[in-house]
């Protein structure tokens, strides 16, 4: 049973979403049209999911060169094989996956992947007042405590509103193995920021909107 907790980010992370059914047929639609041989289709695509495809590969490298670097070979590995997009069961989850692997081709030339920073560009404090700061800070302090598999899990879930099962294919791992990293995550997330759990729903708001505006 989800916690009180859990329900409220949640109920955050959700508040900017677009409704992911309706991007998954834009999307889909829009590499329909590339593999029929519109090129201009690539870069709506890059115009429907580049802003999260950045998201999701700054919060892997944390480094915004290499960054827009996957972002670029995700959408010319789409654009060599639109049709695997067209036909995949979940798009999003398909793109994801490519940008995953373009990522980890990187991430293996580096230091062990251990830790992730979930929220590389903080705002600035003067930009919030000093309650949805100090709210702010120690989500971001907590999120980048989390082991990396357990705070991609959250990222993807939460506040790229993909489901377990989507989560599951672009991870390459079982429904229940992402589960259960979920659960531990959240748990921690909910020990750490036990403090604001009570009287902190407003700033969580705030919190949510910021966790949007990344890069």
């Amino acid at each position: 049973m989800e916690t009180p907790f859990q329900l409220t980010l949640q109920k955050c992370a959700h508040l900017n979403q677009s409704p992911s059914e309706e991007f998954e047929l834009q999307l889909r639609d829009y590499a329909r049209q590339l593999s029929g041989g519109d090129l201009n289709a690539l870069g709506s695509i890059y115009d429907h999911a580049g802003t999260r495809l950045l998201r999701y590969a700054l919060f892997l490298v944390k480094d915004r060169t290499e960054a827009d670097d996957i972002v670029q070979a995700t959408m010319l590995k789409l654009a060599r094989n639109p049709k695997k997009l067209v036909r995949s069961k979940h798009p999003v989850a398909y793109l994801f996956r490519i940008l995953r692997n373009e990522a980890y081709s990187i991430l293996y030339r580096r230091k062990p992947f251990e830790h992730c920073d979930v929220l590389p560009l903080v705002p600035a404090r003067t930009s919030l007042n000093s309650d949805a700061w100090e709210v702010t800070e120690a989500v971001h302090e907590a999120l980048a405590e989390l082991p990396a598999i357990q705070a991609e899990v959250i990222t993807l879930h939460l506040w790229e509103n993909l489901t377990f099962r989507e989560v599951a294919e672009i991870t390459n791992e079982s429904i229940n193995t992402v589960t259960s990293r979920y659960r531990y995550g959240i748990e921690k997330l909910s020990k750490s920021l036990r403090s604001f759990d009570d009287s902190g729903q407003p700033a969580w708001k705030e919190i949510a909107v910021k966790l949007q505006v990344q890069g």
